[in-house]
């Protein structure tokens, strides 16, 4: 009897087992421990090794002493192997914590019969992706090996894995990502951007149990964030897609510990561009509990944080769910009394009326019926000094800039943001437009002043999912909320919003 025939495809879940008394020679290896920086050893002959599945930490660009400072990804890549199949259900010998991104591709080809990246002539895809396991589909009879690669983070990509604790010198950055597609011929697949071009890219259409998801895909071009991907006909439906950078450079091999490269060299950061006054982020929140948002710590380092003391006051936080699966927080709908964040002090944002110039993004969704301010510093009871940005119908959101008696800016845009998406506002006196909007990367609004900013300290503390001091509350999502006190030039907006695609997917 053959080794194939008692153990079949999974030996790695196979090992021998020693009896007692029977001692095989110490072998001891150090490594680096990631929470504590330290250098520790053990024995690998006391660990026995199931499936390259292993839970690595990730750090963020946050403080210590933030809760959730240190997130975990788990990453799994392995092979199975067909024999004139057309679908083969793949059970993971340990759950991700959540659903995984998984992509794979064949690595053998089935007209040659040897390892490499050639493509057979037939479409994949996945079907019935759990935290346990997934459906491998063909539209063909497949003879062959595939190699699929999934990922789960509670972080940010890119991760920085070993991808298996038996063979050194094995780290990669890993990227991942899905695209929501309607009636689509191409796709340029977004991710965070990898220290140098991947040598592996994963991607296939994921569904339910009974979609049948029957499309040629072509990669044509490739970056170090992004990949476009044209597909053989017009396709509606969910890809998956997972980036893999196993070395530093396009020549050199990436060896080093991964705690001393997050983030990735080159990596863009809001902090790279000037007067950046103040950054709020869902890595970098405090929790009452396990539910309530207490503080959003400004990441700029200028200590503006956003709080809220009143525990029933408090957003609500959600550990996933956001776009990419990511963490965010959410306010209520109320004129007095909802649920959100005040920043700073009333006299931080005189900048935001009087002329002097500012840029904002945010990321962000809103409730369906919602009618309230997403942002700023005015109170929705009378003009007063500031920059706000409300919806005011089901369709449209609008964007004032007050003078304490009159509005120098009030324009409304077209604003359907119940899914994750991009919005940029920014301006100064003397422009030509003066001030302009930006969702998911168009230009909404393009217009000058109609009266004089006015010079005079803000009366209100800036109101994250409420207008100024609180009012007004509304029931907005939120990652990400960057705050510039200088208006920004076409090229500084590319490079945030880049930053921001690649992040969320959208």
């Amino acid at each position: 009897m053959s080794l194939d025939d008692k153990v079949g495809r999974h030996r790695a879940r196979f090992r021998k087992v020693y009896p007692y008394g029977n001692t095989r020679r110490p072998d001891v290896r150090s490594f680096v421990d990631a929470i504590t920086n330290t250098t520790k050893s053990f024995d690998f002959q006391k660990i026995q090794h199931d499936y390259p599945y292993y839970s690595v930490p990730t750090y963020l660009s946050t403080s210590w002493a933030v809760s959730g400072a240190i997130s975990y990804a788990t990453f799994l890549e392995a092979t199975e192997t067909f024999t004139n199949q057309t679908s083969y259900e793949v059970i993971f010998s340990s759950p991700f914590a959540g659903t995984p991104y998984l992509a794979f591709a064949p690595s053998q080809s089935q007209f040659s019969g040897s390892d490499g990246q050639e493509t057979p002539n037939v479409a994949w895809w996945v079907t019935g992706l759990t935290s346990g396991g997934f459906t491998a589909n063909f539209s063909a009879p497949f003879t062959g090996k595939i190699t699929y690669r999934g990922v789960y983070t509670t972080g940010s990509y890119p991760i920085y894995v070993n991808r298996s604790t038996d063979l050194s010198g094995s780290y990669a950055w890993v990227s991942a990502g899905s695209s929501s597609l309607t009636n689509q011929s191409s796709l340029s697949m977004s991710f965070a951007a990898l220290p140098s071009l991947p040598e592996y890219l994963n991607y296939n259409p994921v569904g339910s149990t009974t979609d049948e998801l029957n499309i040629g895909q072509t990669i044509w071009a490739v970056s170090t964030s992004y990949a476009v991907n044209e597909l053989s006909a017009p396709f509606t439906g969910i890809i998956h897609f997972l980036a893999m950078d196993t070395t530093g450079s396009d020549t050199n091999p990436f060896t080093a510990n991964p705690d001393t490269n997050y983030p990735p060299t080159g990596s863009f950061s809001p902090a790279d561009i000037t007067n950046l006054y103040a950054w709020y982020k869902y890595d970098n929140l405090l929790l009452s509990g396990s539910t309530n948002v207490s503080a959003a710590l400004d990441k700029s380092g200028n200590s503006r944080h956003a709080v809220m003391p009143t525990a029933g006051q408090q957003p609500t936080y959600s550990a996933t769910g956001g776009a990419n699966n990511l963490p965010y927080w959410t306010g209520t709908d109320a004129v007095s009394g909802g649920r959100y964040l005040l920043a700073g002090v009333a006299a931080d944002w005189t900048f935001l009326h009087n002329g002097s110039g500012h840029t904002v993004f945010i990321i962000s969704k809103t409730a369906s019926t919602e009618q309230n301010y997403i942002f700023g510093t005015q109170t929705g009871t009378g003009v007063s000094l500031g920059d706000s940005i409300v919806r005011i119908n089901n369709t449209t959101a609008n964007l004032t800039i007050g003078t304490a008696a009159s509005h120098c800016i009030s324009q409304n845009f077209a604003w359907t943001q119940t899914s994750w998406g991009k919005l940029a506002f920014s301006g100064s006196t003397g422009g030509n437009p003066d001030y302009s909007v930006r969702v998911n990367g168009v230009d909404v609004v393009s217009v000058n002043e109609s009266a004089v900013p006015a010079a005079t300290t803000s009366t209100q503390k800036l109101g994250i999912g409420s207008g100024g001091g609180g009012a007004y509350s509304s029931a907005v999502s939120f990652h990400e909320v960057i705050i510039y006190n200088r208006e920004l030039t076409s090229s500084e907006v590319s490079q945030v919003e880049s930053y921001l695609s690649s992040s969320y997917g959208v």
